[in-house]
């Protein structure tokens, strides 16, 4: 296919999906609003206006006047009146002036078979509303002479419209849930694919190839209800996972207990736990990588694409494997200490080609690295467009030192405190130099401000690169303090030449040799410091020992496809069964948010407001309709508890104000239920101008 018939292939696919996410939020908003309107209608409220959005009317519909653009009041009002003079007429010809009480109004629309109720889809797509005779949120103290006005029925008549959107958001959600498991959603399945080194997960036991059958005490087939689940649980508190794990061509039982953490102790993030879902040996497919810029992701990193778009995995290392959901095979291939890996790949037209990549170290679960306490010197892996040193730094250059104004300069550096460093940057603004070592040379650029932002905190700003590791040269960037490495005297700036005996070349070399250290056992050290040899014995217990086992190494490969499976109920009454129980859990997790939240255990600025729900609805929408509704879903069911809240405005501050009126046996007075509606809807601007701003801020 031609580039350009590519390209607006794909600008169709975003309109076409964008344009389907705003009508699934539409529809989801009009159901909400449709449970109000048939509640109403259910126990005899007039209902004047049933609107999906706020403002203008763009166009209406009202029974006996028909479609117009903009609303049908000016020509329903002119109806009414022209009729209601007639019986008026002696009052009119004296010169009197005529008011028409609301149940004459009815009566002359009765008359006229014109419709009481004017359905209008308003310009702004963010909600909707159904407008009773009688009731205005925002007008506490409006009244009606009908009988068939709000202000006139029951509280208990009241109470069930109040709380009929919600009712009707839940039931949606449920359904969409039944729908999609009728059909079949495509998911990653509760599989651990890769575990973090260091986190939570390595230190609970869990391995690569487990898959979870039980978690936290529920049964679970999905790697997104895992993930959840996870974020909002306590940190500090062990969560219960049984798997299924691999043995010879069968599988054990096991229980394990897990403690989810922050990766950032100081950070109020969700916790996790620092495992992730398994890839298939399938690549995107061509069409699925248009936007992709292929050229620019193997400048980044040259071995991100040794499988590229269309092409599937068919043997590792010359061995075949058994079809693409073999990810144990990766795996095990990219565990070899940093050898590089070969692949035999096929295309869609089935013709074969050789492509090797180098596997890389993955970093521990709080973003550092290192072996024995030996740290490698940080290295830039990418450099975003918005860097101040976008025209200085390049991939691969190693970071040797940064000096900062009137201070010394540091000269010890891991990734982790580079990262600390340009933070620091970031929020003092000061222009400081950095001197890096490319093709051996070093070089030195002055004048570097971290004016890139980053993150969701207000203002944070860094130096807009990703950093790495310097894995092919055996340089210590740092010593981690108290580590054996520190107790052996090892220090920033010295280069290993050998371990007990046997030669060193980079940082693969220094794992592997000190994996097989035996605990407990003196480790002969050879190194250079200032061009000067020297030797140093390092001793290793069997914790360290463990953890230089524990450090692993990740492929890189940036197109294999996430692994999927079908989640497809058997029958309908399982369907319904896992149905209600989907849309269950996502009101429970909501309302666990909110309490994470308020306790102060997660930050607010994980909240997303319409920004980033829109483009996570994005997101979902491109792994596939079955993702869409599934977004959809879970936001009905959001829905239905962000509309519950006991906030003055929404349905739950008005379902308390009933309560209240039940208890007392009268309303508020107007002016109370006023300053509450007030209060209540500043706190909403106030509460969506956050979210946006952050999601502005996760955007850019």
């Amino acid at each position: 296919m031609h580039p350009s018939i590519l390209a607006f292939s794909t600008t169709v696919q975003h309109i076409g999906m964008g344009t389907l996410l705003v009508l699934g939020f539409g529809f989801v908003i009009f159901w909400h609003e449709l449970g109000h309107f048939l509640a109403a209608k259910w126990v005899g409220i007039k209902v004047e206006q049933f609107a999906v959005g706020f403002g203008q009317a763009l166009f209406a519909w009202r029974k006996g006047i028909g479609f117009r653009a903009g609303n049908t009041q000016r020509d329903y009002k002119k109806k009414i009146d022209e009729h209601l003079a007639k019986s008026k007429k002696a009052q009119l010809a004296n010169g009197g002036s005529v008011e028409y009480s609301d149940r004459e109004i009815s009566q002359a629309a009765d008359e006229l078979g014109l419709g009481e109720t004017e359905y209008r889809l308003n310009w702004i797509p963010l909600g909707g509303y159904v407008k009773m005779l009688g009731q205005d949120d925002l007008r506490p103290d409006a009244t009606a002479d009908d009988p068939r006005a709000y202000n006139r029925k029951s509280v208990s008549a009241r109470m069930l419209v109040i709380s009929a959107g919600v009712v009707m958001n839940v039931i949606l959600a449920a359904i969409m849930f039944v729908g999609l498991f009728l059909i079949g959603l495509k998911a990653s399945p509760a599989w651990v694919g890769n575990v973090v080194p260091q986190s939570p997960a390595q230190m609970g036991g869990l391995k690569v190839g487990d898959r979870i059958n039980t978690f936290d005490g529920k049964s679970e087939v999905e790697f997104t209800k895992i993930m959840l689940d996870t974020a909002l649980a306590k940190a500090g508190m062990a969560m219960s996972v049984e798997v299924s794990r691999p043995v010879g061509n069968g599988f054990e039982s096991k229980t394990f207990h897990v403690t989810p953490a922050r990766p950032d102790e100081n950070s109020k993030g969700f916790v996790a736990l620092g495992f992730e879902p398994p890839v298939s040996l399938k690549a995107f497919s061509v069409a699925e990588s248009e936007d992709l810029d292929l050229n620019k992701l193997k400048e980044y990193s040259p071995d991100a694409a040794a499988v590229e778009p269309g092409e599937q995995i068919v043997a590792i290392n010359g061995a075949n494997v058994i079809d693409s959901k073999d990810y144990l095979a990766l795996d095990a291939a990219v565990q070899q200490f940093g050898k590089p890996v070969e692949l035999t790949v096929k295309n869609g037209a089935g013709v074969e080609r050789k492509s090797t990549f180098q596997p890389h170290f993955s970093l521990f679960f709080d973003g550092g690295f290192n072996v024995a306490g030996l740290e490698p010197r940080p290295q830039i892996a990418q450099v975003s467009d918005d860097s101040a040193a976008r025209d200085k730094l390049k991939h691969g250059d190693i970071i040797s030192e940064i000096t900062f104004p009137n201070a010394a300069p540091i000269k010890a550096l891991s990734r982790k405190s580079f990262m600390d460093a340009m933070k620091k940057a970031g929020s003092s603004g000061d222009a400081f130099s950095m001197t890096v070592v490319r093709d051996g040379k070093p070089l030195t650029f002055d004048g570097i401000r971290a004016t890139a932002a980053v993150g969701d905190e207000k203002g944070q700003r860094g130096l807009g690169v990703v950093p790495s590791l310097d894995e092919k040269h055996a340089l210590l960037g740092t010593v981690t303090p108290d580590s054996p490495a520190a107790k052996a005297g090892l220090k920033n700036g010295d280069t290993i030449i050998s371990i007990d005996g046997k030669p060193v070349e980079n940082w693969y070399d220094i794992h592997r040799l000190l994996a097989a250290a035996p605990a407990d056992t003196d480790v002969a050290i050879a190194y250079t410091r200032d061009d000067k040899p020297a030797t140093a014995t390092m001793r290793l217990d069997a914790n360290w020992v463990k953890e230089v086992q524990n450090i692993r190494y990740a492929h890189g490969l940036a197109l294999l496809t996430p692994l999927e499976i079908i989640r497809k109920a058997p029958n309908a009454l399982v369907a319904v069964k896992w149905g209600v129980i989907e849309t269950r859990d996502f009101i429970l997790q909501f309302y666990v948010t909110i309490r994470r939240m308020f306790e102060g255990s997660v930050a607010l600025s994980n909240m997303m407001g319409p920004v980033g729900i829109f483009r996570g609805g994005m997101k979902f929408a491109f792994k596939g309709y079955d993702w869409l509704i599934w977004f959809l879903a879970m936001i009905s069911a959001n829905l239905a508890v962000v509309n519950f809240l006991p906030i003055p405005v929404v349905d739950g501050g008005q379902f308390v104000f009933l309560m209240l009126e039940k208890i007392k046996g009268k309303p508020l007075s107007p002016k109370t239920m006023a300053i509450a509606q007030y209060v209540g809807l500043a706190f909403l601007a106030a509460v969506v101008v956050f979210v946006t701003y952050h999601d502005i801020l996760r955007r850019y």
